[in-house]
């Protein structure tokens, strides 16, 4: 079932940097550093590059009691975690015992952003292969529990906005508290906001999790604004078509909050095509 937002906004310069496409799913205890090695093989024309990276940490979202944190955070597997790369890095496949992610990672100005739609279609592709892979291995049965979908946008100073004072411009919803304390001059802010996904039955299925904060850019020192979204839950049905399908929500979901929460200005100086 491909995204059902089918008036999603396309510009010339989108502020994203990366892209990452996941599923978590109970530990497949069999898999061992030697198996990455296998499976990588069936990967590597278009991933020639490895590396490793240490695990990550299983996550659960949380749904039952308001004063329990908002997802589970367990310990993670022993085997490490195998990325496969592409040749110039922008893309790469991260393999672990319960986590299977496609990432896409703006490498410079002349990396084209290849949309969500392909990007989904690779690694729904790729998915199927790793799946394969588990069952002919007899790893263990795969059991998915978590889906997740991050976008990161680094919003660059520039005629819009030129320092941290002036995130207003940039965030809608954002207004600095004003003070009659003259020693107090506003300096910077990190917004975080936690959105609720329902279902159809309008029970929780997952969670929104937005970050922005202020950063600077390593090679001159300019201000930059990062938004981080962070969707998770579990899938909507059984197998990777119920994967997919919480992926798109969650892609639905993140691109209306992002088009509602910056402004107008924001989005013309991206050179907004459509919308």
């Amino acid at each position: 079932m491909p995204p059902t937002n089918t008036a999603e906004p396309e510009f010339e310069k989108p502020p994203i940097v990366e892209v990452a496409l996941g599923v978590q799913f109970s530990p497949l205890s069999a898999l061992r550093t030697v198996h990455l090695g296998l499976l990588w093989s069936m990967f590597r024309k278009d991933f020639p590059r490895t590396e490793d990276q240490p695990p990550l940490a299983r996550a659960i979202e949380r749904f039952d009691k308001p004063d329990l944190p908002l997802f589970r955070i367990e310990p993670a597997p022993l085997t490490p975690r195998s990325w496969f790369l592409s040749k110039d890095g922008s893309e790469l496949v991260q393999v672990q015992q319960d986590r299977f992610v496609h990432n896409w990672r703006k490498m410079g100005s002349n990396t084209a952003y290849p949309r969500y739609r392909n990007l989904r279609e690779k690694f729904a592709e790729n998915l199927r292969t790793f799946e394969s892979f588990a069952k002919a291995e007899q790893l263990g049965e795969f059991k998915p529990d978590q889906c997740e979908l991050t976008y990161v946008d680094h919003i660059e100073s520039g005629e819009v906005w030129k320092d941290f004072t002036q995130v207003d411009a940039v965030i809608r919803s954002w207004q600095p508290p004003k003070t009659d304390v003259k020693e107090l001059v506003h300096e910077n802010v990190t917004l975080e906001i936690n959105h609720l996904i329902l279902g159809k039955d309008g029970k929780p299925r997952g969670r929104l999790h937005i970050r922005v904060a202020p950063v600077y850019r390593m090679s001159d020192h300019a201000p930059i604004l990062s938004l981080e979204f962070l969707a998770r839950g579990a899938p909507l049905a059984p197998g990777i078509n119920g994967i997919l399908g919480f992926l798109d929500l969650a892609h639905d979901c993140t691109l209306g909050v992002f088009t509602t929460m910056t402004t107008t200005a924001i989005q013309k100086s991206w050179r907004l095509k459509n919308g």
